[in-house]
Order: C-alpha cells, then sequence, then structure tokens
C-alpha cells in the first residue's frame, strides 16, 4: 500500500531546511555587531561562516571606551622591544589594527594614513597593532616598513601578546574574524586617539579623501 503521507513529510523537510538556512545567514548579517573572534590558526569562523575582507572593511562596531594607553597588555615592537600603550599617554596619535600578510584591506588602510601624515605636515604619530602576532614579528614588521616607506620615527608597529586583541579590538570598534583561506576578515577602522587616551574618533579607511581624518586629527590635537 503507498504511503500517502510522504509528500507532506517531504515538504515538511524542506520547510524546515529552508528555516535554518535563513537562521544561518541572519547569524551571518549580524557579524558586524558580534565581532567575530577566532583563532588565527584553525582559519575557520567560529559561528560557522566566512566573511571576505573585503565585505568586511565597511563593518563598524561601537568602541567600548576603555582608554588604549591604560591596557595593561604588553606588545613587541619592530626592534624587539617589549613596550606598553602607557608610553603614549599624554599625546594624541593615530591607530589602526592591520597584519602583514593582509593582500587588500590593509594596504589600503596604510595608504589612506601615509596621505593623512603628509597632508598633516608629517606630525601625526601612527600606531599599527597587528591582528596576527604570531606572524608579525619584529623582522616581519621591519621588512613591512621597508616596503611601504614608513618613517620609524613616525610610525609605532607592535604584535600584542596572546590575548590582548579583543579587548583592543573592542576599545577600537574593529569587528574581525577569520576566514577559510586563512586570511582575517577585518574593519577598515582608523581610529583618533586623544591625548588621555580615548577613541575621539572612528573612522573607516577605504577611500581616498582623507578630509574627513584630516578634520578630526586637528580637532583632537586643538
Amino acid at each position: 500500500m503507498s504511503d500517502r503521507g510522504a509528500p507532506w513529510r517531504l515538504l515538511f523537510a524542506g520547510g524546515v531546511l529552508v528555516v535554518l538556512l535563513a537562521g544561518r545567514l541572519g547569524c551571518a548579517g549580524g557579524w558586524a555587531g558580534r565581532g567575530g573572534i577566532v583563532d588565527r590558526g584553525t582559519g575557520s569562523a567560529a559561528s560557522g561562516f566566512t566573511v571576505r575582507e573585503d565585505e568586511a572593511a565597511s563593518r563598524l562596531r561601537r568602541t567600548s571606551g576603555a582608554p588604549l594607553t591604560t591596557m595593561p597588555w604588553r606588545f613587541v615592537d619592530a626592534v624587539g622591544d617589549t613596550v606598553t600603550l602607557a608610553a603614549h599617554q599624554g599625546r594624541a596619535f593615530v591607530a589602526s589594527l592591520v597584519y602583514t600578510r593582509c593582500p587588500t584591506v590593509c594596504p589600503r588602510v596604510t595608504d589612506v594614513l601615509k596621505r593623512l601624515q603628509r597632508e598633516a605636515g608629517g606630525e601625526v604619530p601612527m600606531v599599527l597593532i597587528s591582528l596576527d602576532p604570531t606572524h608579525d614579528t619584529p623582522e616581519v614588521w621591519r621588512a613591512f616598513a621597508a616596503r611601504h616607506a614608513l618613517d620609524p620615527a613616525r610610525w609605532t608597529l607592535l604584535s600584542p601578546e596572546v590575548g590582548a586583541l579583543p579587548a583592543i579590538a573592542a576599545a577600537m570598534g574593529v569587528a574581525w574574524q577569520g576566514t577559510a583561506d586563512g586570511g582575517i576578515a577585518h574593519s577598515a577602522v582608523v581610529a583618533i586617539v586623544d591625548s588621555s587616551g580615548r577613541i575621539a574618533d572612528q573612522r573607516m579607511a577605504l577611500g581616498d579623501d582623507t578630509k574627513g581624518l584630516l578634520t578630526a586629527w586637528r580637532a583632537v590635537r586643538l
């Protein structure tokens, strides 16, 4: 005898599948708000989905309000010295989270910061913090600086200790996540930091127009 309920069971199963897929896509759409974080070495997303670097670049999060310069975390700079961000206490600077192996977003961010520095008369102290500290050793940072013609007197290149990135990214409003190909998708955020170490202004660094960044920097410097 035929099973008359079979078609209904198939339709029901199909409906369940659609709902599950919709929920999965809904989670992906909420990535910017949560700021997905994974172990760089795994290359897989904690939430089970992936985001391309160019897609993630424009995702902006609200900053946590924590001053960068009072954070206890240690960093290794391009010389190989162990430092903290307290060294920048009392002066304004510009900060961004990048990683040297980044093929797309990070070179663009670096170019924007170089233009900002030129337009500001070379007065802007720049701090780049690695999203890939295991790979970005002092030697790698020095090669990156040479490749991009970064003046070591004006650019501080740092790799944070293990465990520091979540707090730093939250303070700067950066969402980041590992990608399936082993890269790191992240917000292309430039943070203008005031003399108290707090984020005074937070902008995306994706276009060629640096007028907004320059205005924000001059406002903090006043």
